[in-house]
């Protein structure tokens, strides 16, 4: 199911309160790492695609999901060779490895491997 070309990646997971579930902070990394390097379900280019362009698509989020003018500039800069999630249900909150820079809408909420600070997301509706 995960290879076919429908398919859309997303988390379930939970990122409040005391006991977050750990894909919260790893289910992209997971499939990065896991799915696009080790088992080779997708390629880097596929997996782009699945986990934005895909997703912002099925849910009518028009300004999303990819780079291009007027898009919203939500970016992943993250190293092929060590992205992993590292989270695990002890230590729900531990941030992914090989993820280097994250930006929301043009903000840095993460800066080489740092958080930032910065929370520029909102609600999103399509």
């Amino acid at each position: 199911m995960l290879r076919h070309p429908s398919q859309t990646g997303g988390s379930d997971g939970i990122y409040v309160g005391g006991h977050p579930h750990p894909r919260g902070h790893g289910a992209f990394a997971r499939f990065l790492g896991r799915h696009v390097r080790e088992l080779g379900d997708w390629t880097w280019e596929q997996a782009v695609t699945h986990l934005s362009a895909h997703p912002a698509r099925r849910f009518g989020l028009l300004d999303r999901g990819l780079l291009r003018q007027g898009c919203a500039a939500d970016v992943v800069v993250f190293d092929p060779a060590t992205v992993t999630d590292l989270a695990t249900y002890p230590a729900p909150r531990t941030l992914a490895e090989g993820v280097d820079d994250v930006l929301v809408s043009g903000v840095p909420v993460l800066a080489r491997g740092e958080l930032t600070g910065a929370t520029p997301g909102r609600a999103l509706r399509p």
